[in-house]
C-alpha cells in the first residue's frame, strides 16, 4: 500500500492549493502597503465550498478563483450562442455559474455599492500569446500577472471604503 499511487483527488487538491498558495502570496504583498486588503479561503454560507480569495482595491472587490490547470489552453470561444469558457477544450458552464454565486455571496456580506468583479484566475495555464485575459458572461478571466494589474490599479474606493469593506467581509464570511 505505501507503494500505491495517491488518489487523483488528493493529488489534484495539492495541485490546486499549490496554486492558491501563488495567488494569495501575490496578493499579500499587494496589501503590504495597507492600500488593498486581502481576505483568503472564507466559507459560503450553507455549503462547505468555498471563496479561495478577496481582493479589496481601490478599483473595486475580486472574488477569486484559482485554477491551476497546467498546459492546458484556456479560451473563450462563441459558436451558435452566447461566448463560453473553454479549459482544455472542454467547455466550462458551470465555472461561470459558481463564480456568479460566490459574487452575490460577497455582495451580500458587505452590501456597498461598488464594483465586485468575479475572476478565475489560471496558474500555469497555456494562454494564447497575448491573450492572458478575457471577459465571459460577465467573469474576467486571467492569470496572476493580469490580476495583479486589475487589483493595483486606481479607482472610486477611498482608503477608508477599503478599509471598511474588508471589516464587514471579516465578519459576515467565516474561515473556511
Amino acid at each position: 500500500m505505501a507503494l500505491a499511487e495517491a488518489p487523483r483527488h488528493e493529488t489534484s487538491w495539492a495541485t490546486g492549493a499549490q496554486g492558491e498558495r501563488r495567488v494569495g502570496g501575490m496578493l499579500d504583498k499587494l496589501a503590504a502597503d495597507g492600500s488593498v486588503q486581502v481576505v483568503h479561503d472564507r466559507r459560503i454560507p450553507g455549503g462547505s465550498a468555498n471563496i479561495d480569495h478577496i481582493a479589496v482595491a481601490p478599483s473595486g472587490v475580486y472574488v477569486i478563483d484559482t485554477k491551476r490547470y497546467r498546459d492546458k489552453l484556456i479560451e473563450a470561444r462563441m459558436r451558435r450562442g452566447p461566448e463560453s469558457l473553454h479549459v482544455g477544450g472542454s467547455p466550462k458552464p458551470k465555472m461561470v455559474e459558481q463564480m456568479h454565486r460566490q459574487v452575490d455571496v460577497v455582495r451580500r456580506a458587505f452590501d456597498v455599492a461598488v464594483p465586485v468583479v468575479p475572476v478565475p484566475c489560471f496558474v500555469d495555464a497555456n494562454w494564447r500569446p497575448f491573450n492572458k485575459s478575457f471577459r465571459v458572461a460577465g467573469v474576467s478571466v486571467c492569470d496572476p500577472t493580469i490580476l495583479r494589474k486589475c487589483v493595483g490599479r486606481n479607482g472610486p474606493i477611498t482608503r477608508d471604503g477599503v478599509d471598511d469593506i474588508h471589516r464587514r467581509l471579516l465578519r459576515n464570511l467565516r474561515a473556511a
